[in-house]
């Protein structure tokens, strides 16, 4: 019946399994609720089956459906990302509901699949932000406000991707008034994660692995917090960017410490580029003077890329076999020569050396 093309007949089965559900004993009702949201995998027929299924039970059947929502949700909000991915704009004609309902399930309670629920949100705001502003100039603050409060959860894999929604929707709506409320919270969420770094305690011996755990646990994905900032820089109004300037570098020379990855300075060097783009583009004569040690923040810009770069070039070197090509050597060259921080340039040289094998002093 599932592979029945015709309405009526779809419909007609659906009411039939609705009405098995609403009245089965739990083993049957679970075993029916799982084979239902499997269809969400299959092809386009099957997904149709699907959601017509989910709305009748829905509909007829409730009271048990409420029991298996952290089954349900998930595949309802997939289908909704999948929808915005490929429908863009033209959803906007059903945006209200869709978001609506999405808003509804994201406090309370975690379940597994919930992230699911963020990513739906991001992918409808990203397709019908236009849509949804000028229906109700409200609404990106709210949509801002409901993912920055996922961002406050304590499991890691929600607030990670809590954080990844929330660099999406920031940019999606390109609101300079979220900013305000945004760019406050995560200067501060990276304060805290400086300050836990520093009172986590050490262990070794037996205790070492709950240790491990409770580090774990309050680790602060920096990288996705820094692409949020990056984000709220892009759209901020420049009065707002130099209200926060304090924090600002403050936090991101903290993520240009050695203690993180190169993946981590990646996303610092791009919010940096957003930063200095955002002076470009207005004339701080007109704005107070920022005060900012200007040239030591350049300079540690300088050895926080050297030392990204080098760590990018020993990755390669250990999962590739080919070689550094000769343009990009040359292009390590021309940065050595032109280098002034002499940290910056002892790195620079040991880029070269892992290319090469060995610096040559008059190359």
């Amino acid at each position: 019946t599932l592979a029945e093309k015709s309405g009526i007949a779809k419909r007609a089965f659906a009411g039939a399994c609705a009405s098995t559900l609403k009245y089965a004993v739990p083993s049957v009702a679970q075993q029916l609720i799982e084979d239902t949201t499997a269809l969400h995998i299959g092809d386009k027929n099957s997904q149709l089956s699907c959601a017509l299924l989910l709305k009748n039970y829905s509909n007829l059947a409730s009271d048990v459906a409420s029991g298996y929502h952290s089954v349900i949700l998930p595949v309802s909000a997939k289908a909704i990302q999948r929808l915005s991915d490929v429908l863009g704009e033209s959803l906007s004609v059903s945006h209200q509901d869709l978001l609506k309902c999405l808003l509804q399930e994201m406090p309370g309670r975690l379940w597994e699949g919930k992230e699911s629920i963020l990513h739906a949100v991001a992918a409808l705001s990203t397709s019908c932000h236009k849509g949804m502003s000028a229906e109700d100039p409200s609404i990106p603050n709210t949509v801002i406000k409901a993912v920055s409060s996922a961002c406050l959860k304590k499991s890691k894999s929600y607030r990670d991707a809590a954080y990844s929604s929330l660099q999406q929707v920031i940019k999606a709506f390109g609101s300079p008034d979220s900013v305000n409320v945004v760019l406050p919270m995560l200067l501060e969420a990276c304060s805290d994660n400086k300050v836990a770094q520093h009172t986590i305690p050490s262990a070794s011996g037996s205790t070492a692995q709950g240790a491990d755990g409770m580090e774990e646990e309050r680790s602060l994905p920096v990288d996705k917090v820094i692409d949020c900032v990056a984000a709220c820089i892009s759209v901020a109004d420049m009065k707002d960017v130099m209200e926060q300037r304090d924090g600002l570098v403050n936090v991101l020379l903290y993520a240009f410490s050695p203690r993180f990855p190169w993946t981590v300075k990646v996303s610092v060097l791009s919010a940096v580029r957003e930063l200095f783009a955002k002076f470009n583009s207005f004339p701080l004569s007109a704005c107070e003077s920022p005060s900012l040690e200007l040239s030591s923040f350049v300079n540690e810009v300088h050895v926080a890329a050297s030392e990204c770069l080098l760590d990018m070039i020993k990755v390669f070197q250990a999962v590739s076999s080919r070689q550094v090509e000769e343009k990009f050597k040359d292009e390590l060259l021309h940065l050595l020569d032109v280098e002034k921080n002499e940290v910056a340039k002892s790195l620079l040289k040991q880029c070269i050396e892992n290319c090469c094998g060995h610096y040559l002093e008059n190359s």
